[in-house]
């Protein structure tokens, strides 16, 4: 086989990811490749790249990270050609994190409270009329019913902390909740959009940097779209045709290139 796929977890990083490295060494390499993720809930993605489409290949080389597998599972790596290699990774991580798919620099690890996922609302929408001259309503549903909703507390001793969680509710994506089973929250892996978030101070003295941050969610889909951590020098040429024009959009860093703040 000319092609080879190696995944390589990475639980110290932020937020923790599994680094994959596609090979081709055929004398016509191909150019670009889908990498697909399948975990124990049996359903396969895409790992998410800069715009969403195949991960382009290079000299028979490429790299992208996933920082949406599931904690504390077992999930095989794919690629869409006919015959291609696999690999398998588990990403066993101590901590729940909050991950951000678009920029999963702002994502954050999570310290939950009291008031943590007390309980689970599944709604429907549904119609209730009366009929004359019947003893029973007439019902209407919208479909079939919606998939839970529930809120949990975190708790930041920092301002700093407090910060970083308010930048990752900034743009109100979804976000993909994930909590490592070996925690015993007993909450699977999901995406979630969250509402509206409160932050309070737990303490009655005003100088104290404590914050109890309540986060109403509906689980939602897995959201569509690419992702700032797969960006590339190629990609940065494709829309700054000079150093120039970099600097005039007010980029001076990788790292707002890559988390940009709006």
């Amino acid at each position: 086989m000319t092609q080879t796929l190696t995944a390589s977890v990475e639980p110290g990083n932020s937020p923790p990811r599994v680094r994959l490295d596609f090979h081709d060494t055929a004398g016509a390499p191909v150019t670009s490749v889908t990498i697909n993720r399948q975990d124990s809930s049996g359903y396969s993605y895409a790992v998410r790249t800069s715009d969403g489409g195949p991960l382009p290949v290079s000299g028979g080389v490429a790299t992208i990270f996933d920082y949406e597998i599931p904690f504390g599972q077992t999930a095989t790596y794919s690629t869409t050609i006919s015959g291609g290699p696999t690999a398998t990774a588990r990403l066993d991580v101590g901590q729940a994190w909050l991950v951000h798919p678009g920029v999963p620099a702002r994502s954050c690890p999570l310290e939950f409270g009291t008031g943590s996922f007390p309980t689970v609302k599944k709604a429907i929408v549904q119609g209730s009329f009366t009929v004359l001259g019947r003893s029973t309503p007439v019902i209407f549903t919208g479909g079939a019913r919606l998939a839970g909703a529930s809120q949990f507390v975190l708790m930041t001793e920092t301002i700093t902390d407090a910060n970083a969680l308010d930048l990752l509710f900034s743009d109100g994506a979804p976000l993909f909740l994930n909590v490592p089973p070996s925690l015993g929250y007993d909450v699977d892996p999901m995406y979630i959009a969250v509402g509206d978030v409160t932050f309070d101070r737990p303490s009655p003295v005003a100088t104290h940097k404590d914050r109890s941050i309540t986060v109403p969610y509906q689980v939602v889909a897995r959201p569509g779209g690419g992702t700032q951590a797969a960006i590339t020098w190629d990609t940065v040429a494709g829309q700054y045709a000079t150093w120039q024009a970099l600097a005039a959009a007010g980029v001076t860093s990788w790292a707002a290139l890559a988390a940009p703040t709006s």
